[in-house]
């Protein structure tokens, strides 16, 4: 996997933070994983997740 791939996650509200963070869905080896143009947009992916994650658990 490249930098600025990370593993597939079939849940839909992540599916929809890939969107928001400007990433897209690419399969290889037939395998589905989420790619990002860049850095910045798999850190705003990874950091809309654990936005989520504290308000889900009321922190």
């Amino acid at each position: 996997m490249s930098k600025f791939q990370i593993s597939f996650d079939h849940r839909r509200e992540a599916q929809e933070r890939l969107e928001q963070a400007g990433g897209w869905i690419d399969y290889k080896k037939g395998l589905p994983v989420f790619c990002f143009p860049n850095a910045q947009a798999k850190q705003k992916y990874i950091q809309l997740g654990q936005a989520a994650y504290r308000q889900k658990v009321g922190m």
